[in-house]
């Protein structure tokens, strides 16, 4: 398999991941798609940040990456994306 159908598949993969559980982290989505390298979860995300939104609560946080769900508080998110998150790596 060529490297870009790959990246592409991977793309595909973390967007479906953050279309069903509603927003997930940069170290959610690169241990689900990108298992072997942040940077490389970093950079594929900023080419997708298109068509996602983002927002970092700090500067030491990671980002939160979601569709067109308006973040109101970070905590309502947390329990619920880690309760899902669980659900499809134990799947």
């Amino acid at each position: 398999m060529n490297n870009r159908l790959y990246a592409k598949q991977r793309d595909k993969k973390a967007l479906e991941y953050i279309e069903m559980l509603g927003a997930l982290t940069t170290p959610q989505i690169k241990e689900l798609c990108f298992p072997k390298s942040m940077r490389k979860a970093q950079q594929r995300l900023k080419v997708l940040s298109p068509k996602l939104n983002r927002v970092r609560p700090s500067i030491d946080s990671p980002y939160i990456y979601f569709y067109d769900k308006p973040v109101h508080s970070i905590s309502e998110y947390k329990s619920s994306i880690y309760e899902d998150l669980d659900k499809v790596i134990n799947s």
